[in-house]
């Protein structure tokens, strides 16, 4: 070090070393005092507690109660909800002293013990950071809210100060070289079938959605109709919708095969619209178009708000055909229930009207020639209505050489002849939608026929592989085996760019996605398994301890002993017994009394098996209730001729202490049936009397090793369950900060979201299971333009801030308090992806993974060892010789014990 002179050593309490911040050194009062105060204890019953650091966890524990009660919907002007965000400033300023004083009695960076030389430090220290900046700037938005999410990584620091929670993590970390290994090999094949995906499916998983009033028949394809393309009926304004001019007609050939034709084209527009139905027919479509080739071209207009600057002048010319985004919470459209009746629509405020016009115009779809070069001049075309402004002479040669290039636009019509009318007008469509791209959407083919016969163009699921981010990412959803059926089916019956899918058209997909399930599913996330129990027994075998405390391998050692053997002989000394109770032991030692009772636990299960509803007969219930008398009696003899004969030795064995508290049960619920208004708590009585058939561990080798197994991996589970318990305490409180206000969809619905806590915590639990976590998560990922397209709207983020007491009051009024409606924030990091994703590799991929490896870990504990058996053999045979058990062999009888035992075991 530079510190030190020349060839001598640096000593270890020698400046800076030795020194907190350069200026305290070990002999400092302030430094002394800090380090007293960490270490400070008190002894209650023979145990030292650190005051410190379990106050330190009782603010962390009732912080983490105040952030899960404490969500965005809730009232900021009601007084629970000020008190828990005004202590959570008071447990920051706890957390920040708690720093200070580390800082102080440890130092920064230098020093054995110095502060951020701990990882769980740096973990505290960030989480304080956020605390500090959130009482500087007191705000709610922007950046600020960013941050201040941070804050509920704060149950992790719960981690550090409970040794249960810590060995799990460390063994956790201690398979971490190994699980990284593992999911570099997934991802090398992950990143494969990615790249093979998206070559072959990319911009193939559409469908037409056809309309309701076109019932069974739909819309007719190229399949159907053989390269056509439909004839329009336009308007004269931007904001007429087109119609069908003409329908098509279905014949039946002699041969069952179907005949459709276009007719109704020869006949002027109001004649064909006459002669059938479009919902959004009017007087105005007068003018006759249709695109000149199958692979022309045409545009879907919609309003883009997200390119609209409201003080520029090309603004300006379409502010009549879209209007500028919500600028303020009262332009939100009410949710209540009759906020679409006439006095309500009456008495509406001009904002929430003016905000109401701005999601008519964005959930607008106008079917309109892109550049309209072979249409009427009365028509308006795309480009017209919503670029009106000349496009510049760069952008026009960009788009010139674009189209001539296109892979899909006029690929068909110019390959044939790259000189034909047909040509030339279809690359002046084209070049006409690329120049005013952010507002008219081209299609061509079956996607631009079902646009034109009424229907729409929509992904046929949520996943695709239009690029490598969503084929990773859609690989990465099936892996956990959700869904991949669906995608599998959808991919086989793909069949081209802006194709109407077919059935099984491209069967030869689906093997590839069964060799994907297998090396993903099958073997490397099974195999993810292997590798933390393989390495849980190589830390075994160097004798270190796995996610166990000291505490916790004592209590395993004892459960051991007890369940190898809780006593040798429940009597001693027969012969002094009196007659009869010599001949009750007798009874129940003998393994036909055992094998009966048996017998009598089974067929009891199997009548209370047989109740159902409805009733099939009057009579069942009464022999049901017949036979749980007859079984209660049973039962009850049998523990009488017990308890006679063993008396207090009766109490010695678990599984007798077992049996008479189902006894005492039986009988406290027959007692309580007789009663009318109690016949329910009766019925509840049941329940324990289930267990009795727990009984058959002791006499069933197999069940005895799982049932050993779950008793001695529980210290074990009950580390691994706190750890997810507490992850899921985490992700719950992260996601009701980030998407309880997120509008609901399809599966993000009442039955999972994050609103609440509770709510959220059911949601993130039922995922870990991976039901539907994956759609929840395309659901939370979906922009407003995806809404708008399909019909419905969100309100930005910055906007839909019930945090403000103003902006809560407003969305209460509105009923946009209990029907959430923001759009999902965070969408340009993909929030919602990194959410879900991350979720999932550390509680389904890893935790639950630790949960399988310790119960194979506890089965292969469970399993008897040779000494066990060397014991019950022992036992066995000492009986046969010693049938009085007193516990007394002559010595030839000895000999003659011995030598068998060692016989037997040999």
């Amino acid at each position: 070090s530079s510190f030190a002179l020349a060839g001598a050593p640096l000593k270890a309490d020698a400046w800076p070393r030795g020194y907190a911040w350069f200026i305290l050194s070990e002999s400092n009062p302030a430094r002394k005092a800090a380090r007293w105060f960490l270490d400070w204890e008190v002894n209650v019953q023979g145990t030292h507690i650190k005051v410190f650091d379990n106050f330190i966890l009782l603010c962390i524990l009732f912080s983490t109660i105040g952030m899960a009660y404490d969500t965005p919907l809730n009232d900021p002007d009601d007084t629970v909800t000020k008190l828990v965000r005004k202590s959570d400033s008071i447990f920051s300023y706890i957390f920040i002293f708690e720093m200070s004083v580390k800082l102080f009695a440890m130092g920064l960076i230098w020093g054995p013990d110095a502060y951020l030389r701990s990882g769980w430090n740096v973990l505290d220290g960030i989480v304080v950071a956020v605390s500090i900046i959130g009482l500087v700037y007191p705000g709610t938005g922007g950046f600020l809210k960013t941050l201040r999410i941070l804050r509920a990584f704060r149950p992790l620091r719960v981690i550090s100060r409970n040794e249960n929670l810590k060995v799990v993590v460390q063994t956790m970390f201690a398979s971490m070289p190994d699980l990284l290994t593992l999911i570099f090999v997934t991802s090398f094949f992950l990143l494969i079938f990615a790249l093979f995906f998206v070559s072959f499916l990319s911009g193939k998983l559409y469908q037409c959605e056809a309309p309701a009033y076109l019932g069974d028949e739909g819309v007719k394809m190229s399949l159907d109709l053989n390269e056509f393309a439909t004839p329009l009926c336009l308007g004269t304004n931007a904001t007429h919708q087109a119609c069908p001019h003409g329908r098509y007609l279905v014949s039946e050939l002699a041969d069952s095969r179907q005949k459709v034709e276009w007719i109704d084209e020869s006949l002027t527009c109001q004649q064909s619209l006459q002669n059938s139905y479009c919902p959004h027919s009017s007087p105005d479509l007068t003018v006759p178009w249709k695109r000149p080739t199958w692979d022309t071209p045409i545009c879907i207009g919609r309003c883009n708000p997200t390119v609209q600057e409201e003080d520029s002048e090309t603004w300006k010319s379409r502010a009549w055909l879209c209007e500028a985004n919500f600028k303020s919470v009262e332009e939100l459209p009410s949710a209540c229930k009759g906020a679409n009746s006439e006095p309500y629509l009456a008495s509406m405020t001009a904002e929430e009207q003016r905000g109401r016009t701005f999601v008519e115009q964005m959930t607008r779809e106008l079917v309109m020639p892109c550049g309209g070069t072979t249409a009427a001049s009365t028509a308006v075309s795309c480009r017209q209505a919503f670029c009106p402004e000349e496009a510049s002479a760069a952008k026009k040669a960009e788009c010139k050489e674009n189209c001539e290039r296109h892979p899909h636009f006029c690929w068909e019509t110019c390959s044939a002849d790259a000189g034909s009318t047909s040509c030339k007008a279809c690359r002046s469509e084209c070049e006409a939608q690329c120049q005013c791209s952010d507002f008219c959407e081209p299609l061509i083919k079956d996607a631009a026929l079902c646009y034109e016969q009424g229907g729409k163009w929509v992904p046929m699921l949520s996943q695709n592989f239009n690029n490598i981010f969503n084929s990773l990412l859609t690989l990465f959803e099936i892996m956990s085996t959700e869904g991949w059926v669906d995608v599998m089916y959808a991919a086989s019956d793909s069949t081209g760019y802006y194709l109407q899918p077919q059935r099984d058209a491209a069967l030869g997909m689906a093997p590839f996605f069964v060799v994907y399930i297998f090396l993903s599913f099958m073997f490397l996330l099974n195999l993810s398994v292997g590798v933390i129990v393989d390495k849980f027994m190589d830390l075994k075998a160097q004798g270190k301890s796995l996610m166990l405390t000291s505490a916790q391998q004592k209590w395993l050692m004892s459960k051991k002993k007890l369940f190898a053997r809780s006593t040798f002989f429940n009597l001693t000394n027969l012969h002094r017994l009196p007659p009869h109770r010599r001949q009750a032991y007798d009874l129940i030692s003998n393994k036909h009394f055992e094998s009966a009772i048996m017998a009598a636990i089974i067929v009891n299960t199997v009548f209370m098996m047989l109740k159902v509803f409805p009733l099939p007969t009057t009579w069942w219930e009464i022999v049901l209730e017949a036979t749980d008398g007859i079984f209660a009696f049973v039962f009850t003899v049998e523990f009488g001729l017990k308890f006679f004969a063993l008396r207090a030795s009766y109490w010695r064995d678990p599984w007798n202490r077992f049996d008479f508290l189902c006894v005492a049960v039986s009988l406290f619920g027959l007692i309580l049936r007789l009663v009318p208004s109690l016949e329910s708590i009766g019925a509840i009585t049941s329940i324990i009397r289930i267990f009795r058939i727990g009984r058959l561990f002791r006499f069933f080798e197999g069940l005895n090793k799982i049932f050993m197994a779950l008793v001695l991996s529980i210290p074990k589970l009950a580390n691994v369950l706190g750890i997810l318990l507490l992850l899921l305490v985490l992700f719950s409180i992260l996601g009701v900060s980030l998407f309880s206000t997120a509008k609901p969809s399809e599966t993000l619905n009442e039955h999972g979201n994050f609103k609440n806590i509770i709510v959220a915590f059911i949601t993130l639990f039922r995922a870990s299971t991976g039901e539907a976590w994956n759609e929840i998560m395309h659901d939370l990922s979906k922009s407003p333009e995806d809404f708008w397209r399909q019909g419905t709207w969100c309100a930005p983020e910055d906007i839909f801030d019930p945090q403000d007491p103003a902006t809560w009051q407003v969305l209460n009024s509105k009923c946009l308090i209990d029907n959430p409606n923001s759009c999902t924030p965070y969408r340009e990091v993909h929030i919602a992806v990194l959410y879900w994703v991350t979720y999932t590799l550390i509680i389904t991929y890893m935790v639950m993974n630790l949960v399988v490896a310790v119960i194979l870990e506890g089965y292969e504990d469970g399993k008897p060892d040779l000494e066990t058996e060397v014991i019950d053999r022992c036992i066995a045979t000492w009986k046969q010789y010693d049938q009085d058990q007193k516990m007394i062999l002559d010595f030839p009888l000895a000999v003659r014990f011995i030598n068998e035992v060692v016989s037997a075991v040999l």
